[in-house]
Protein backbone atom coordinates (compact mmCIF):
# COMPACT_ATOMS: atom_id res chain seq x y z
CA UNK A 1 0.00 0.00 0.00
CA UNK A 2 1.35 3.35 -0.79
CA UNK A 3 1.16 7.00 -0.71
CA UNK A 4 2.57 9.47 -2.88
CA UNK A 5 2.18 13.41 -2.56
CA UNK A 6 3.13 15.91 -5.22
CA UNK A 7 3.21 19.89 -4.72
CA UNK A 8 3.79 22.16 -7.66
CA UNK A 9 5.68 25.31 -6.26
CA UNK A 10 6.61 28.60 -7.85
CA UNK A 11 9.71 27.43 -8.65
CA UNK A 12 9.50 23.59 -9.00
CA UNK A 13 7.93 20.33 -7.86
CA UNK A 14 8.37 18.40 -4.52
CA UNK A 15 7.53 14.82 -3.88
CA UNK A 16 6.57 12.79 -0.74
CA UNK A 17 5.78 8.94 0.04
CA UNK A 18 5.92 6.56 2.45
CA UNK A 19 7.89 3.61 2.56
CA UNK A 20 5.87 0.79 3.44
CA UNK A 21 5.54 -2.08 0.68
CA UNK A 22 2.67 -4.75 1.28
CA UNK A 23 3.34 -7.82 0.10
CA UNK A 24 0.21 -10.44 -0.34
CA UNK A 25 -0.90 -13.71 -1.50
CA UNK A 26 -2.75 -14.24 -4.65
CA UNK A 27 -6.05 -13.93 -3.55
CA UNK A 28 -4.95 -10.21 -2.17
CA UNK A 29 -4.31 -11.30 1.81
CA UNK A 30 -1.81 -9.50 3.23
CA UNK A 31 1.69 -10.80 4.22
CA UNK A 32 4.38 -8.92 5.25
CA UNK A 33 5.13 -5.25 5.28
CA UNK A 34 8.83 -4.12 4.20
CA UNK A 35 10.54 -0.74 3.86
CA UNK A 36 11.29 0.12 0.29
CA UNK A 37 11.77 3.26 -2.04
CA UNK A 38 9.38 4.81 -3.85
CA UNK A 39 10.13 7.97 -5.50
CA UNK A 40 12.39 6.89 -8.74
CA UNK A 41 14.13 9.42 -11.33
CA UNK A 42 14.96 7.69 -14.08
CA UNK A 43 16.00 10.78 -15.69
CA UNK A 44 18.21 13.69 -14.28
CA UNK A 45 15.38 15.70 -14.06
CA UNK A 46 12.06 13.83 -13.97
CA UNK A 47 10.83 11.66 -10.84
CA UNK A 48 8.27 9.22 -10.84
CA UNK A 49 6.17 7.90 -8.08
CA UNK A 50 3.47 4.78 -9.12
CA UNK A 51 0.58 2.84 -6.87
CA UNK A 52 -0.12 -0.63 -7.52
CA UNK A 53 1.39 -3.59 -8.67
CA UNK A 54 5.48 -3.18 -8.26
CA UNK A 55 6.58 -4.95 -11.33
CA UNK A 56 4.36 -2.29 -13.55
CA UNK A 57 6.03 0.31 -11.93
CA UNK A 58 9.27 -0.87 -13.05
CA UNK A 59 8.43 -1.22 -16.41
CA UNK A 60 6.83 2.65 -16.41
CA UNK A 61 10.39 3.18 -15.18
CA UNK A 62 12.25 1.22 -17.69
CA UNK A 63 10.00 2.91 -20.65
CA UNK A 64 10.46 6.54 -19.33
CA UNK A 65 14.20 5.97 -19.06
CA UNK A 66 14.25 4.79 -22.64
CA UNK A 67 12.75 8.12 -23.37
CA UNK A 68 15.26 10.27 -21.99
CA UNK A 69 17.98 8.15 -23.06
CA UNK A 70 17.35 9.54 -26.27
CA UNK A 71 18.67 13.37 -24.82
CA UNK A 72 21.55 12.41 -22.40
CA UNK A 73 18.80 10.97 -19.32
CA UNK A 74 17.06 14.90 -19.50
CA UNK A 75 13.35 15.66 -20.32
CA UNK A 76 13.24 17.23 -23.88
CA UNK A 77 9.37 18.01 -24.42
CA UNK A 78 8.76 21.60 -26.07
CA UNK A 79 5.34 21.77 -23.94
CA UNK A 80 3.51 20.03 -20.76
CA UNK A 81 0.95 18.89 -24.14
CA UNK A 82 3.56 16.84 -25.49
CA UNK A 83 5.17 15.12 -22.28
CA UNK A 84 1.62 13.90 -21.51
CA UNK A 85 0.95 12.58 -24.86
CA UNK A 86 4.33 10.68 -24.76
CA UNK A 87 4.44 9.88 -21.80
CA UNK A 88 0.86 8.22 -21.52
CA UNK A 89 1.46 6.18 -24.98
CA UNK A 90 4.74 4.50 -23.40
CA UNK A 91 2.90 3.62 -20.26
CA UNK A 92 -0.41 2.24 -21.53
CA UNK A 93 1.42 -0.19 -23.40
CA UNK A 94 2.06 -1.99 -20.04
CA UNK A 95 -1.07 -0.75 -18.48
CA UNK A 96 -3.26 -1.77 -21.07
CA UNK A 97 -1.99 -5.16 -20.50
CA UNK A 98 -2.14 -5.31 -16.73
CA UNK A 99 -5.86 -4.21 -17.35
CA UNK A 100 -6.53 -6.95 -20.05
CA UNK A 101 -4.85 -9.78 -17.26
CA UNK A 102 -6.81 -8.52 -14.43
CA UNK A 103 -10.01 -8.37 -16.24
CA UNK A 104 -9.58 -12.24 -17.08
CA UNK A 105 -8.40 -12.84 -13.57
CA UNK A 106 -11.46 -10.93 -11.69
CA UNK A 107 -13.88 -13.53 -14.00
CA UNK A 108 -11.98 -16.39 -13.31
CA UNK A 109 -11.35 -16.09 -9.43
CA UNK A 110 -14.02 -12.99 -8.49
CA UNK A 111 -10.71 -10.94 -7.26
CA UNK A 112 -10.61 -7.50 -8.57
CA UNK A 113 -7.49 -6.41 -9.94
CA UNK A 114 -5.64 -3.42 -7.67
CA UNK A 115 -5.91 0.11 -9.20
CA UNK A 116 -2.71 1.71 -10.42
CA UNK A 117 -1.48 5.04 -10.82
CA UNK A 118 1.33 7.15 -11.12
CA UNK A 119 2.75 10.85 -10.19
CA UNK A 120 5.35 12.29 -12.47
CA UNK A 121 7.41 15.63 -11.82
CA UNK A 122 9.49 16.76 -14.88
CA UNK A 123 10.37 19.97 -16.73
CA UNK A 124 9.62 21.13 -20.34
CA UNK A 125 12.19 23.93 -21.09
CA UNK A 126 11.87 26.03 -18.00
CA UNK A 127 8.76 25.10 -17.00
CA UNK A 128 8.16 22.21 -14.24
CA UNK A 129 4.92 20.22 -14.33
CA UNK A 130 3.52 17.85 -12.00
CA UNK A 131 1.16 15.31 -14.03
CA UNK A 132 -0.70 12.35 -12.83
CA UNK A 133 -1.80 9.35 -14.95
CA UNK A 134 -4.86 7.40 -13.60
CA UNK A 135 -5.39 3.95 -14.83
CA UNK A 136 -6.38 4.42 -18.09
CA UNK A 137 -2.63 6.44 -18.38
CA UNK A 138 -4.94 9.58 -18.98
CA UNK A 139 -3.02 12.75 -17.57
CA UNK A 140 -3.96 15.29 -15.58
CA UNK A 141 -1.96 18.06 -14.71
CA UNK A 142 -1.83 20.21 -11.59
CA UNK A 143 -2.27 23.61 -11.95
CA UNK A 144 -2.08 26.78 -10.25
CA UNK A 145 -5.47 26.97 -8.46
CA UNK A 146 -4.98 23.14 -7.68
CA UNK A 147 -1.36 22.13 -6.97
CA UNK A 148 -1.95 19.42 -5.45
CA UNK A 149 -2.36 15.49 -6.45
CA UNK A 150 -1.95 12.43 -4.06
CA UNK A 151 -2.56 8.81 -5.20
CA UNK A 152 -2.49 5.42 -3.41
CA UNK A 153 -4.08 3.92 -0.27
CA UNK A 154 -3.64 7.44 1.91
CA UNK A 155 -5.25 10.10 -0.60
CA UNK A 156 -8.24 10.75 1.36
CA UNK A 157 -6.03 11.17 4.58
CA UNK A 158 -3.59 13.36 2.37
CA UNK A 159 -6.61 15.10 0.77
CA UNK A 160 -8.22 16.27 3.16
CA UNK A 161 -4.63 17.46 5.47
CA UNK A 162 -3.33 19.30 2.57
CA UNK A 163 -6.66 21.11 1.79
CA UNK A 164 -6.92 22.59 5.28
CA UNK A 165 -2.77 23.16 5.17
CA UNK A 166 -3.71 25.33 2.15
CA UNK A 167 -6.67 27.20 3.43
CA UNK A 168 -4.34 28.01 6.49
CA UNK A 169 -1.13 28.44 4.96
CA UNK A 170 -1.31 29.33 1.38
CA UNK A 171 -4.70 30.21 0.30
CA UNK A 172 -3.66 31.36 -3.15
CA UNK A 173 -1.05 30.54 -5.89
CA UNK A 174 1.67 28.41 -5.53
CA UNK A 175 4.23 28.02 -2.59
CA UNK A 176 7.65 28.18 -2.37
CA UNK A 177 9.59 24.84 -2.98
CA UNK A 178 11.37 25.19 0.41
CA UNK A 179 7.63 25.73 2.25
CA UNK A 180 5.91 23.12 -0.10
CA UNK A 181 8.70 20.45 1.70
CA UNK A 182 7.56 20.76 5.10
CA UNK A 183 4.01 20.83 3.47
CA UNK A 184 4.54 17.50 1.75
CA UNK A 185 6.39 16.35 4.30
CA UNK A 186 3.59 17.06 7.07
CA UNK A 187 0.94 15.34 5.04
CA UNK A 188 2.38 12.11 4.52
CA UNK A 189 3.52 11.82 8.45
CA UNK A 190 -0.22 12.49 9.62
CA UNK A 191 -1.65 10.00 7.15
CA UNK A 192 1.17 7.37 8.23
CA UNK A 193 -0.22 8.61 11.99
CA UNK A 194 -4.26 7.73 11.20
CA UNK A 195 -3.90 4.98 8.87
CA UNK A 196 -5.24 1.89 9.61
CA UNK A 197 -2.67 0.22 8.02
CA UNK A 198 -0.29 -0.48 4.93
CA UNK A 199 1.73 3.25 5.69
CA UNK A 200 4.70 3.27 7.30
CA UNK A 201 7.54 5.92 7.61
CA UNK A 202 10.09 7.15 7.69
CA UNK A 203 9.51 9.80 4.99
CA UNK A 204 10.68 9.66 1.47
CA UNK A 205 11.21 13.31 0.10
CA UNK A 206 12.22 14.30 -3.50
CA UNK A 207 12.43 17.68 -5.46
CA UNK A 208 12.94 19.16 -8.94
CA UNK A 209 14.30 22.44 -8.69
CA UNK A 210 16.74 24.62 -10.99
CA UNK A 211 20.24 25.01 -10.06
CA UNK A 212 23.40 26.33 -11.37
CA UNK A 213 23.65 23.39 -13.12
CA UNK A 214 20.05 23.43 -14.72
CA UNK A 215 17.15 21.46 -13.57
CA UNK A 216 17.85 18.49 -11.18
CA UNK A 217 16.57 15.60 -8.77
CA UNK A 218 17.70 15.99 -5.46
CA UNK A 219 16.37 13.68 -2.33
CA UNK A 220 16.49 14.75 1.27
CA UNK A 221 19.02 13.10 3.55
CA UNK A 222 18.31 12.05 6.82
CA UNK A 223 19.54 14.52 8.93
CA UNK A 224 17.39 16.50 6.90
CA UNK A 225 14.13 15.06 7.24
CA UNK A 226 14.96 15.32 10.89
CA UNK A 227 14.84 19.00 11.14
CA UNK A 228 11.41 18.52 9.51
CA UNK A 229 10.31 16.23 11.91
CA UNK A 230 11.60 18.53 14.58
CA UNK A 231 9.91 21.92 12.75
CA UNK A 232 6.56 19.59 12.40
CA UNK A 233 6.33 19.11 16.41
CA UNK A 234 7.16 22.87 17.12
CA UNK A 235 4.50 23.70 14.99
CA UNK A 236 1.94 21.47 16.06
CA UNK A 237 2.77 22.62 19.76
CA UNK A 238 2.73 26.39 19.02
CA UNK A 239 -0.95 25.68 17.46
CA UNK A 240 -1.64 23.72 20.65
CA UNK A 241 -0.95 27.00 22.56
CA UNK A 242 -2.45 29.73 20.46
CA UNK A 243 -5.52 28.03 20.02
CA UNK A 244 -5.69 26.98 24.13
CA UNK A 245 -4.77 30.35 24.71
CA UNK A 246 -7.28 31.97 22.67
CA UNK A 247 -10.20 30.11 23.94
CA UNK A 248 -8.82 30.82 27.33
CA UNK A 249 -9.02 34.63 26.92
CA UNK A 250 -12.59 34.01 25.40
CA UNK A 251 -13.44 32.25 28.47
CA UNK A 252 -12.16 34.95 30.68
CA UNK A 253 -13.68 37.70 28.79
CA UNK A 254 -17.41 35.57 29.17
CA UNK A 255 -16.83 35.16 32.61
CA UNK A 256 -16.44 39.01 33.55
CA UNK A 257 -19.44 40.56 35.13
CA UNK A 258 -20.97 43.58 33.57
CA UNK A 259 -20.47 46.86 34.63
CA UNK A 260 -23.55 48.30 36.51
CA UNK A 261 -25.02 51.01 34.68
CA UNK A 262 -24.39 54.65 35.88
CA UNK A 263 -27.07 56.33 37.99
CA UNK A 264 -29.46 58.93 35.27
CA UNK A 265 -28.34 56.67 32.09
Amino acid sequence: MTLIVGIKCQDGVVMAADSAATFTTPPGEPTVCQPCKKLSAPGADLIIGTSGPVGLAQSFCQEIGVLLGRNHSRCYWKTPLEARNELRSAMWKHAQKELEGGVLVARATGQPAPPFSALIALRTKDVPSLIEFDQKCSPEEATDDLPCKCIGVGQRQADTFLAFTRRVLWPAGLPKLEHAVFYAYWAVWEAIRVSPGGLAGPVQITTLAKSDEGWIVSELGESQLGEHAQFMEEVERAMREAVRSLLEADQRVAETPSLPTPPGK
